[in-house]
């Protein structure tokens, strides 16, 4: 679902045409002409020096959000983790049902690939950064978030 190798990157945007958008724009969606396949790219971090991390993804996920995590979860890929943690960095409204489905689920992922996750979707850092003392929506997602990289 997520390519995040430069190299995969370069290999997959040959075979794709492109729907809109210019090489140089931030986000860019494609098609693959053979399989009718949508793709997107877009930076992760575009703000950072030197434009972001470019991210590479099928269009459109999954519908629904379960259905999404699953199939980056349970793809044996840790680019699809990756990948869909930092998209999901940006979209803070969803990380309630995130760190949910993370706490229903954590008995079948693995511990290291769950800490990667939890890692890069930024809410543990967000939190002291981004939130008053007394947000105590946030402040709660944050202990969760531990609990879930500590294995409790």
């Amino acid at each position: 679902m997520y390519v995040l190798n430069a190299d995969r990157q370069h290999r997959a945007l040959r075979g794709l045409r492109p729907l809109d958008g210019s090489p140089d724009d931030w986000h860019m969606a494609f098609v693959d002409p053979e399989s009718g396949q949508r793709w997107v790219r877009f930076f992760h971090r575009s703000e950072a020096r030197g434009g972001g991390w470019p991210v590479l993804r099928h269009d459109p996920p999954p519908a629904e959000l379960p259905e999404w995590l699953a199939a980056c979860f349970r793809s044996g890929d840790s680019e699809d983790v990756l990948g869909l943690a930092w998209e999901m960095s940006h979209d803070p409204e969803r990380w309630p049902q995130i760190v949910e489905w993370l706490e229903t689920q954590r008995q079948f992922i693995d511990a290291e690939t769950l800490r990667l996750f939890i890692k890069h979707l930024e809410i543990l850092p967000t939190l002291g950064k981004h939130t008053s003392a007394n947000d105590r929506h946030f402040i709660e997602l944050g202990s969760r978030a531990r609990k879930l990289m500590n294995g409790e």
